[in-house]
């Protein structure tokens, strides 16, 4: 299966020029999602303080860029948040995580509100949006549905058989009832224990997307 840049520079290939790259859940950085359209502007969400020094080297890599230190979700606000202590970069809601979990607080934007201020949202807006947020993925794309009327190149890490995370299928359903569909399936990833699938990244492109404008298979 194809790599994430792999995948995005076959979406440039076929003349998607995004202008606005939003990646939500950043951690370390996106391996894939910075080289594709070096004159974008692009805006890092992501909220757990242990990773700003990493937003501060990806955003010194990038021409136009701007960091957001919060989570993305359904409406803005605050959110409780637990933290795995022997894994940094998996977080649950403060509710239903492990009582000797760390607690956070953390600020809360949307989607929506992002996009709004730096472009028209439009069907002919192009942009990109990353989601990787460990089965909060529905939250952030319901903060999200005008965004996705623009003309998206949308990538989200699916799990399929993580109890705590948004669903493969659940995904996928949402996104066809906002007009888009599966484009392409990327990096698969095995659970160690027995070798099943435990995860894949999704990209999603409009229903009518120039992208998809061929649908036979020569």
């Amino acid at each position: 299966m194809r790599t994430k840049k792999e995948a995005l520079s076959l979406s440039a290939h076929h003349g998607f020029n995004a202008s606005l790259v939003i990646d939500v859940g950043v951690a370390t950085g996106t391996e894939g999602l910075y080289e594709v359209w070096p004159d974008a502007h692009y805006v890092l969400v992501e909220a757990l303080p242990k990773f700003k020094d990493d937003l501060v080297r990806i955003a010194s890599s990038l021409g136009s860029c701007e960091s957001i230190n919060a989570f993305a979700g359904r409406a803005a606000g605050t959110a409780d948040i637990a933290t795995a202590p022997d894994q940094l970069h998996v977080h649950w809601p403060a509710d239903i995580a492990p009582p000797e979990w760390p607690r956070a607080s953390v600020p809360v934007v949307t989607v929506d509100s992002l996009v709004a201020r730096r472009l028209a949202i439009s069907p002919s807006t192009q942009a990109v949006l990353k989601i990787d947020v460990d089965g909060a993925e529905l939250d952030v794309l319901e903060g999200a549905k005008a965004t996705l009327t623009c003309n998206c190149v949308v990538v989200i890490e699916a799990a399929l058989l993580d109890e705590h995370a948004a669903r493969f299928g659940r995904i996928v359903n949402f996104m066809t009832a906002h007009g888009y569909e599966v484009w392409d399936i990327l990096e698969p990833v095995l659970r160690p224990s027995d070798s099943l699938l435990w995860q894949v990244d999704l990209v999603f492109v409009p229903r009518d997307s120039a992208l998809r404008a061929s649908r036979v298979y020569l």
